[in-house]
């Protein structure tokens, strides 16, 4: 389906995409046997509904579109529903293991404190700038501008800064976010205060401070508990999920049965692990 050659058998290359192979279809048939324990299925009402709402994600729901699609990359519908039955039954795998994982308060708090450095609002402040290419370009707009020139017009027709261009010229500035020359001058001036060009790698800069700055704060945790939460609610099911992988792999160990010249090398057994 990629068109690329499939490598030799007894090279490198041949023997790594054998193993990972190998590697995911112990691990497919240890999910199957696990999932019949757990009482865990998949039906055909479910993996009908499933494909139907790929196809309308993928390919508008045209099925000539999806067939062409299959076509094109070699592969039988059985194919597809197989591989998608197998995706999910590890969906309800993950939601089984991990249904009673939770975050508490202190996990929380612990998180913030730790953290507070992503929790910090730079200094800030309102400005409006046109940018061109040249001095001499520059040059002439700011002679305009003091002499009662229109920034929004101008800027709408010199600019070469589209996003702030059609607000005209309008965006907010954050300390330490922009280039060291426009920074340095975007809060040094007086709140209505027009700069004189200012020469950045992107060119010649007008800026006008068009607010007064906002100092640099910290958010407080209650402006950050959900994104924690659900930050730490995804890395504690993660950590649990990968251990009930290690402790079916360790279960299943002895149990394995490779026909000759199928089994991994050892190394490969632990970096699946890992």
């Amino acid at each position: 389906a990629r068109e690329q050659d499939f490598p030799a058998a007894g090279t490198p290359e041949f023997a790594q995409l054998r193993n990972a192979i190998v590697r995911s279809l112990v691990e497919q048939a240890q999910f199957e046997i696990a999932a019949e324990e757990m009482g865990i299925t998949v039906t055909d009402e479910e993996l009908e509904k499933r494909l139907d709402e790929l196809k309308d994600q993928f390919f508008e729901g045209d099925d000539a579109k999806y067939q062409e699609e299959l076509e094109k990359q070699g592969l039988t519908e059985e194919q597809v529903l197989k591989d998608l039955r197998t995706r999910m039954l590890s969906e309800k795998i993950f939601e089984q293991v991990t249904s009673e994982v939770q975050v508490a308060d202190a996990d929380i708090e612990a998180y913030y404190e730790e953290n507070k450095a992503q929790f910090e609002q730079p200094s800030s402040r309102e400005v409006r700038h046109i940018l061109v290419k040249t001095k001499a370009e520059a040059d002439e707009i700011h002679a305009e501008l003091e002499n009662g020139g229109n920034f929004a017009k101008l800027a709408k027709e010199h600019s070469e800064d589209p996003a702030s261009a059609k607000e005209g010229g309008k965006f907010t500035a954050q300390k330490g976010a922009t280039v060291a020359p426009f920074d340095e001058v975007a809060f040094e001036l007086e709140t209505g205060e027009l700069s004189e060009p200012v020469k950045t790698q992107f060119g010649w800069h007008i800026i006008e401070a068009t607010g007064d700055i906002e100092e640099a704060s910290t958010q407080p945790l209650t402006a950050g508990e959900e994104q924690i939460s659900t930050t730490l609610l995804e890395e504690k099911k993660n950590a649990r999920i990968n251990e009930w992988v290690a402790d079916l792999q360790k279960r299943f160990a002895d149990l394995i049965v490779y026909a000759p010249g199928f089994e991994p090398p050892p190394e490969a057994e632990t970096t699946s692990g890992e």
